[in-house]
Parts: structure tokens; C-alpha cells; sequence
């Protein structure tokens, strides 16, 4: 499987319940998977069952699966969503752990808790940080290249006249218009 062609072809195969085709897909993609899954946890063994967890919903609901061009990103935004899940599942059950040794005056050690929130809030900023890059990719390009000008390189209005051939004024109108439309984009974060 050399490119997104050849990745469609499989996953329709597997969608028609093709053994040989989920095989494959499942070789073809777990590394990249696994490693992909090492950058949202140090849990390997959460990663593998993430993995697991992926693949057998994928058998289970092979007829349902949706039109997928892009295979790679399908799976990777599936487990993405899965380890997330599991993440904030045990941060929970830790919690919950911590409120009844704390009730019985049990000691126990905050440091996993506290390791567990900080991949939690990793996550959720690095997912603001995908939004919002993804809204900015979104602009006209004269409102992208101001953005990028103003916040991403620090220049002043009046540098920004300059590099872009424009009146001061035109620059802020592309700013402001592109704040605009990122609040629009990005309300829910």
C-alpha cells in the first residue's frame, strides 16, 4: 500500500468483512499507530490496548464504516479519540481513589494523579493549538500572511505595510478581519 489509492481499495475491501484486507490494514498501520500513540502517552501497554480497542471496533462495525479517502489520518484521529477517552477514564478512577483514601486518611501518592492531569492538559492544548491552526490554514491568504506577519514574526503594522505592498490601514483591516474569523471558527475552545 503505496498511497491513498491503494489504502481506499483496502479499506473498502475490509468494509465488505475482506480478512485479508483487515490483515493488512492492520500491518501496514500499527506501527505508525503505536509511535503516534507514544506522543499522547508514555503508557505503552495503554497504547497497544488502544490499539486493540481500535481494530476490533473497526470488525465490529466494518458495514458502517464511513467513506474514508485518507485511511492513515481515519486511524489515526480514531485512536487519538480512544487513548483520550482511556486517559480521562483513569484520571478519573484516580480521583475517585484520592477522595476515599483521603476520607479514611489513607495516604496516597498524588504524583501519579498529577502525571496523569498533565498529559491531560498536554492533550487539550495541543488539540486547541491543531483547532486553531487549522482555522488560520482556513483564512484568505492575505488575512493568513498578517496573521503570520504580526503574531508568528512580530512585526509592526507599519513593517507589515511594507513587506506586503499594502497601507497600513489595509493591514488592519486584514488583522481584524482575521480575528474575526478565527472567533467565529473557534468559539468552543
Amino acid at each position: 500500500m503505496q498511497n491513498d489509492r491503494e489504502e481506499h481499495i483496502m479499506w473498502e475491501a475490509f468494509k465488505k468483512r475482506d480478512e485479508e484486507a483487515f490483515a493488512l490494514l492492520f500491518a501496514h498501520f500499527s506501527d505508525a499507530l503505536f509511535y503516534y500513540g507514544c506522543t499522547l502517552t508514555d503508557d505503552r501497554e495503554l497504547i497497544k490496548d488502544g490499539i486493540q480497542e481500535l481494530f476490533c471496533d473497526l470488525w465490529e462495525r466494518a458495514e458502517q464504516c464511513p467513506e474514508v479517502q485518507k485511511v492513515k489520518y481515519f486511524l489515526l484521529a480514531a485512536l487519538r479519540r480512544i487513548l483520550l477517552r482511556k486517559l480521562k477514564r483513569r484520571q478519573q478512577f484516580h480521583r475517585n481513589l484520592l477522595e476515599k483514601h483521603k476520607e479514611h486518611n489513607f495516604p496516597i501518592a498524588e504524583k501519579a494523579i498529577s502525571s496523569e492531569e498533565a498529559i491531560i492538559e498536554s492533550e487539550i492544548k495541543l488539540e486547541v493549538r491543531l483547532q486553531i491552526k487549522s482555522a488560520i490554514e482556513a483564512l484568505p491568504p492575505r488575512q493568513r500572511e498578517a496573521i503570520h506577519l504580526r503574531y508568528y514574526q512580530g512585526l509592526s503594522y507599519a513593517e507589515m505595510a511594507e513587506v506586503m505592498k499594502v497601507q497600513q490601514s489595509s493591514v488592519g483591516h486584514f488583522i481584524s478581519g482575521a480575528i474575526k474569523s478565527l472567533r467565529q471558527k473557534i468559539k468552543h475552545i
